[in-house]
């Protein structure tokens, strides 16, 4: 089938310039998720973190006029001296008539600016209000949201009787935030196959409260919280963008606190947290205590694993739910000195059950480093210093266990600057096989910062203003085994290219290739097991078309192909078509997308972007020959009330089932609908 759908493929790219209306738009929302989030389609959970959390800023806007350094840094591609130019243009002059005066602060391009208006808008300017009681219900607001999923079909589960619940999916959610003072919320979920809700978080937050000449509260939390102080390595509970978002990641060390209104049930802590400034020095305690989902040892003594997916549709699965206890005590210490930021942060973690990973076996040898025992201590120093055009930002962690496992971690960047048009970076990485941190999330090819290390340079640049071009490499190395390397070190190599034209006001292209090279084994004709390069290979094109301010077309064909020692190559292809409409006076929204796919096989599986409603992963994988087709409809009939409806339908063409085990179909069609309620007042 390969060398027919390599015939595909080359007629799919030629379709996609002929069929093209010869006719972009400033960015939009859409055009961002699919640029910058989903360019990390291989770490799922963390993805899901970034779309939610982003659309949760989307839709709550930052106030250019009274937004500080720390709120415009939670924009994504935006440095510390970008937030800071916006600051001090302001105080220049102030107020911000509208988001367009951007393009006047001199360290932003067009690209930036257009990125940051999605999150920002500039406010009226208002009195002060004292933070009182009464000043809290007077000027607060409300929103209730409310999301249903109906599956069109039947799981294996849902037959044979071993799902406890339904199919059906639900989540409901009420928020509270009063004059960007205070902010409140609890949400609920179940999961399809679950019996009823067994999920419920909440938290209640003060921020940015001023308690007197250069002292304030920076966050105090009850509830459910993250925390990100340095770059990550000690502690982060919080996201952790790809490798096309690393502006973050040089931007400024120790983010604080952050409520966890998501739907996510992982990488959180329960408890208390409180920050407070006074003067240049910022001092952070919180503590945690959860319940998680452990898998069992053989006799029930340890846990070989922490389960994270938050499922409990079986028997089986229930059993696992909250039978493990984890208590976490931290805290942080932030200098500041002109242009010098000091901090360290330390972390105890104890378990009620001790994790006991299992490595008995040359396959499983690679857990030999996995997190052990009842007690763990992460503690870090992170640093940055900017001199000119260049910032130099980094971290050194320390971990230490119960059973006497020490382990060591650094992360150091630089990042250079020399103009509006052009920013390099070289991220430097080493992290030991025996470093464990559970906490922790940093920039890395691992899930963990564990057993790898890696120089990673990029550079964006906008070569003229129509012009963007971004590309970066990352050479690694793993010293200890992985999953699929049992018996020696191993190496890698990731390389993007990225380039987005906007020739005119009207359209926009979008050309991406990839190409990502790890070792992994290989078993040889003689039954001995070598280890071999394997080569994943994409490529994206995209052609945004405004043909009327109220309708646009997008176009996008996504190509891949693996090679892997002898094996023949495995192919795939994707071509889709999305049209976005706005009717009755902007009170209704159409979005519908209409994708086709073949691949030779499950690995070279397509990713592709999904119009999706509010909060919902967009992001799917589709594998052999299908048919997709989504209809998203959005509805406003009064000012504060959206009305959501979502169906869409897979059609497989060369197999009768879908899935496996108790998510197997027993049908080559499936359909879904999605209704959501959001209500603010």
């Amino acid at each position: 089938m390969g060398t027919n759908l390599l015939h595909k493929f080359i007629f799919a790219f030629f379709a996609f310039f002929t069929t093209q209306v010869v006719c972009f738009a400033q960015l939009n929302w859409n055009t961002f998720v699919e640029d910058y989030i989903f360019n990390n389609e291989e770490n799922g959970s963390q993805t899901e973190l970034i779309y939610e959390q982003l659309n949760e800023l989307r839709l709550h806007p930052i106030d250019l006029n009274t937004a500080t350094v720390e709120q415009l840094l939670q924009i994504p591609t935006i440095t510390e001296e970008q937030a800071q130019d916006i600051i001090n243009y302001r105080t220049k002059n102030y107020p911000f008539e509208s988001t367009g005066e951007l393009m006047y602060v001199k360290s932003l391009n067009r690209e930036d600016w257009e990125i940051i208006q999605l999150f920002c808008f500039a406010g009226e300017v208002q009195r002060y209000k004292p933070v009182t009681l009464k000043n809290i219900f007077k000027y607060c607001k409300h929103e209730v949201f409310l999301r249903s999923d109906f599956p069109l079909y039947l799981t294996e589960g849902q037959r044979n009787g071993n799902y406890r619940g339904n199919r059906m999916r639900n989540k409901l959610r009420y928020a509270f935030r009063s004059m960007n003072h205070v902010y409140a919320s609890i949400q609920t979920e179940k999961d399809e196959g679950e019996r009823g809700y067994d999920y419920i978080a909440g938290y209640v937050m003060l921020k940015d409260i001023n308690t007197g000449k250069n002292s304030e509260i920076r966050e105090l939390i009850v509830g459910n919280y993250r925390a990100n102080f340095g770059l990550g390595l000690a502690v982060n509970t919080g996201i952790s963008y790809g490798k096309n978002m690393q502006a973050n990641v040089l931007s400024s060390i120790d983010k604080g606190f952050s409520p966890h209104s998501s739907f996510v049930e992982s990488n959180y802590l329960s408890g208390g947290a409180f920050r407070y400034r006074y003067k240049k020095f910022t001092a952070s305690v919180f503590g945690a205590f959860n319940k998680l989902d452990g898998n069992f040892n053989s006799d029930s003594t340890g846990i070989t694993s922490i389960k994270t997916d938050g499922l409990h549709r079986t028997t089986l699965e229930y059993s696992k739910r909250h039978n493990l206890e984890e208590t976490n005590i931290g805290g942080n210490l932030h200098w500041e000195l002109n242009k010098f930021q000091f901090s360290f942060t330390s972390m105890y973690t104890h378990y009620s059950i001790p994790l006991t990973p299992v490595y008995n076996t040359r396959a499983s040898l690679y857990r030999r480093y996995n997190p052990s025992g009842k007690e763990l201590l992460n503690y870090s120093v992170a640093y940055s210093y900017k001199f000119g055009k260049f910032k130099f930002i980094g971290e050194t962690a320390f971990s230490n266990t119960s059973t006497g496992q020490g382990g060591f971690a650094t992360l150091n960047g630089l990042r250079f600057r020399p103009n509006i048009r052009n920013n390099v970076q070289l991220l430097v990485r080493s992290y030991g096989a025996k470093y464990t941190a559970i906490q922790g999330h940093a920039f890395s090819e691992n899930a963990k910062p564990q057993n790898e290390q890696g120089i990673y340079v990029s550079w964006t640049s906008s070569l003229t203003p129509s012009l963007d071009i971004y590309t970066y490499l990352d050479l690694m190395r793993f010293p200890w085994l992985k999953s699929d390397v049992s018996t020696t070190s191993s190496f890698g190599i990731d390389y993007m290219a990225q380039a987005t034209w906007a020739p005119g006001e009207k359209h926009q292209f979008l050309l991406r290739y990839h190409i990502k090279s790890k070792q992994k084994d290989y078993t040889n004709e003689d039954k001995s097991v070598s280890q071999d390069f394997n080569t994943r290979q994409t490529v994206k094109l995209q052609h945004t078309v405004q043909i009327h301010p109220k309708l646009t077309l997008v176009t996008t064909a996504n190509g891949i192909c693996i090679t892997f020692a002898k094996n023949s190559p495995e192919v795939g292809f994707s071509i889709a078509e999305n049209v976005r409409w706005t009717v009755i006076k902007n009170l209704l929204r159409l979005n519908f997308s209409l994708s086709y796919v073949d691949t030779d096989t499950y690995n070279a599986r397509v990713y592709n972007y999904e119009p999706s409603l509010l909060y919902s992963f967009g992001i799917k994988s589709y594998y052999y020959q299908a048919i997709r087709a989504i209809l998203v409809a959005n509805v406003t009939p009064i000012n504060g009330l959206t009305l959501s409806g979502r169906y869409s339908m897979t059609k497989y063409l060369d197999h009768d089932t879908t899935g496996s085990g108790d998510q197997k179909i027993a049908s080559s069609f499936r359909a879904d609908i999605q209704l959501l309620l959001r209500y603010t007042f």
